[in-house]
């Protein structure tokens, strides 16, 4: 059986799949409801080898946990170096998964990581909200010195941070 690459434009309650052969050919094209069920009944309707790929997002590391399975190869995809499907004028779901397909077979996807297992992403998430945390002190900072600046205080980051640097007045 001749290879199939299998292209999920995944939304929160529907997705689009398009189903390419070795040569490019649309095997199969559907919308169905964006469920573990649906999506595994639409992949594994699908004879082997089959590869499945889709854009990094909101539900990837839930889609990559529960595909995994079913497929012999999984690639969740960098959107932002799709830029065959992100500059093109026509855009809806069921071309840019087609798009998306063409850009798999030709091997033009840059793969993100997932992580293999639900702890493993709830780790990732926490790292991801302490380096947030991180940017918008930060930026709270420069906000704040930028405001002392403005009334001719001129002060240091740090002064602004450490309590003990602070003039009681």
């Amino acid at each position: 059986m001749a290879h199939a690459y299998i292209a999920l434009d995944t939304h929160c309650s529907t997705t689009d799949m398009v189903t390419i052969n070795a040569s490019g050919k649309v095997i199969k094209q559907d919308r169905f409801s964006t469920t573990i069920p649906s999506l595994l009944q639409m992949i594994t309707s699908v004879p082997r080898p089959r590869s499945v790929t889709f854009e990094e997002g909101p539900l990837a590391g839930w889609l990559a946990r529960h595909l995994r399975g079913v497929v012999d190869e999984l690639v969740v995809c960098d959107p932002r170096s799709n830029a065959l499907i992100a500059k093109d004028s026509d855009k809806d779901d069921p071309l840019d998964a087609m798009k998306l397909a063409q850009l798999f077979r030709g091997v033009y996807l840059k793969p993100v990581h997932q992580a293999a297992t639900e702890e493993r992403a709830l780790l990732k998430q926490h790292v991801a909200l302490y380096h947030d945390r991180v940017r918008d002190r930060v930026r709270q900072g420069h906000q704040i010195i930028a405001q002392l600046c403005r009334h001719g205080v001129m002060a240091s980051i740090e002064e602004v941070i450490e309590e003990s640097a602070r003039g009681t007045h």
